[in-house]
């Protein structure tokens, strides 16, 4: 078989360019690059060779690239760091609504307020509402929150209907609220609600002093949808970082008027809404669900951090712990209805715990 010995490719058209071949081979796995002029060498391909987003899930084949194609130690803990994936960077608890230590039956949020661990409802308008945890919720999630209303009314000026989290200052303290090195943050969550239209949302310090009320719409009735809601850093105001309330995420289900703020905005108030936003609580029969909720750092929400139920569990219990009949007690009996003992408590509380029975 003869040999064909070129150094120089040229395509057959008028006008084509030429280009030169480099003198040497170069080593397997790299490739051949063109210095513009038609001069081509030898080189390999790094990262800051590939324009961002040039390399997408369609360029890529199913299972083509496994471990045996990543080199020993290229993907460090730096790299890492500033990855949308991260654990614990979810800094709601219990967003997808499985944990209900209480019971999954339905509450008055006028009086009992926490139909699932960690989420709180509250109400003064109207009467009969009811709140629960249901089966009912988007394709991954088993459960949802689910607010009815039952006798409706428009609220007065000072009234709060809301469903809200508050987290822990611990908990919130690296997005460095108060100061001028805050973050943003994103919120994400599915929706559903047989009203259609614009409704509040919005975060605040544990003072309630600072607002930015914010907006999600709901789109169709009776829908599951995917909503995400960002909100800039506030350089100001106080910030607790203890392990009292750092921070109160809000749904607002049809707040009075004393609690309207300016859209996407900071301010020095206790804001929960905008004028004009969906008032659902006036409305007898009307229905809103909750599934997925998330809080994280950023401007671009990622999906739902899926954490395990036993540390999810142990989260909740941080704040409240139903022990059963069957919790080992210690202790002894002084007279009649008096005694005395040592229950121990295996998740450990942000403040001294109350028992109740």
């Amino acid at each position: 078989m003869g040999t064909l010995s070129v150094d120089k490719l040229m395509k057959t058209s008028t006008g084509a360019a030429e280009f030169t071949l480099p003198a040497t081979d170069g080593a397997a796995g790299t490739v051949l690059q063109t210095d513009g002029s038609g001069q081509l060498s030898v080189a390999t391909v790094g990262s800051s060779g590939i324009a961002t987003n040039a390399v997408g899930s369609s360029q890529i084949a199913a299972n083509a690239v496994t471990a045996t194609e990543i080199a020993a130690s290229t993907i460090t803990p730096a790299q890492m760091a500033g990855s949308a994936y991260t654990a614990n960077r979810n800094m709601i608890i219990n967003g997808d609504m499985r944990i209900a230590q209480r019971g999954t039956a339905a509450v008055d949020p006028a009086t009992s307020y926490f139909a699932v661990d960690r989420w709180k409802s509250y109400t003064q308008s109207g009467s009969g509402h009811t709140v629960q945890q249901v089966s009912d919720s988007p394709a991954g999630f088993e459960h949802s929150i689910k607010w009815t209303i039952g006798t409706g009314a428009s609220p007065s000026a000072g009234h709060l209907n809301i469903q809200f989290q508050a987290i822990e200052g611990y908990n919130v303290s690296h997005l460095d609220f108060g100061l001028s090195s805050a973050v943003n943050i994103v919120a994400s969550f599915w929706v559903k609600s047989s009203i259609t239209g614009n409704y509040g949302f919005s975060i605040q310090n544990s003072a309630v002093n600072r607002g930015y009320p914010g907006q999600y719409t709901i789109n169709a009735a009776d829908t599951w949808e995917y909503k995400s809601v960002t909100f800039t850093g506030d350089t100001t105001g106080t910030w607790l970082k203890t392990s009292c309330q750092g921070m109160y995420i809000n749904w607002d289900i049809g707040s009075g008027t004393n609690y309207e703020g300016t859209l996407n905005t900071w301010g020095a108030g206790n804001y929960k809404r905008v004028a004009g936003q969906v008032i659902l609580i006036a409305t007898s029969g009307a229905t809103i669900q909750f599934a997925g909720a998330q809080l994280e750092v950023g401007t671009t929400a990622t999906p739902l951090e899926r954490k395990g139920k036993q540390a999810e569990t142990s989260n909740c219990k941080r704040y409240y712990d139903k022990e059963s009949t069957t919790t080992p007690f210690q202790g002894f009996v002084e007279s009649g209805d008096d005694y005395g003992g040592c229950l121990l408590y295996t998740s450990p509380s942000p403040r001294d715990a109350t028992l109740s029975r």
